[in-house]
Parts: structure tokens; sequence; C-alpha cells
């Protein structure tokens, strides 16, 4: 049984990808409003300031180069627990500073 940690940190992970990758030609027609705002500056820049910019473009990497099935999900689930638990150091202090927004200083 996977543990809730680890579908948590997947789902997370999901979430932050989907806010970095281009969409597929295909799946472009079919975008919903929220994924078609995706691309605009207000969130790519919550994006950036949370710091977990960079995380997508490495785990696309890293599952581009996957050769199995049993590869990729060992990825997949490694990059979920990573991501979980930086968002956790972030969250309770222990990561880097950031996020914060212009009003809330």
């Amino acid at each position: 049984m996977t543990s809730l940690r680890v579908r948590i940190g997947v789902l997370g992970f999901a979430l932050v990808a989907g806010l970095t990758a281009a969409p597929h030609p295909a799946q472009a027609a079919t975008a919903t409003v929220e994924e078609q705002r995706l691309g605009n500056a207000v969130p790519q820049e919550i994006l950036r300031r949370s710091g977990f910019d960079s995380v997508a473009p490495e785990f696309a990497r890293a599952l581009g180069s996957a050769h199995s099935y049993a590869q990729a999900r060992r990825i997949v689930v490694h990059a979920g627990s990573a991501l979980w638990e930086r968002a956790v150091d972030r969250a309770q202090g222990r990561g880097p500073a950031g996020g914060g927004s212009e009003s809330g200083r």
C-alpha cells in the first residue's frame, strides 16, 4: 500500500510540474481555463518566489531518461517524496526563504 505521504508528494509534484510544463499540442485545444492561465505572469511569479520553479524541468529530464515503467515509477516516487520533504522543510522554516507577497511584508 502506498503511504499517504508518497501520494501527497506525487500529487504536489504533479501540480508543480503542471505549472511549468508546456502543454502538449494535442492537449492545448482542450486545456481548462485554469490550465490556460498557468503561463501568465502571476502564476509564474508565485512559482518562482516559492523556489520550486526548478523542480519540474529536473523531473522531466529524469523521467525522460527512464527506460522502463519500473524505473519511471521509482523516479516519480523519489521525486514526489523529495518534493514533499522540501515543501515541509520550507513550511517549517528549514528551507529557502521566499514566497512572501509584497503586501505581506
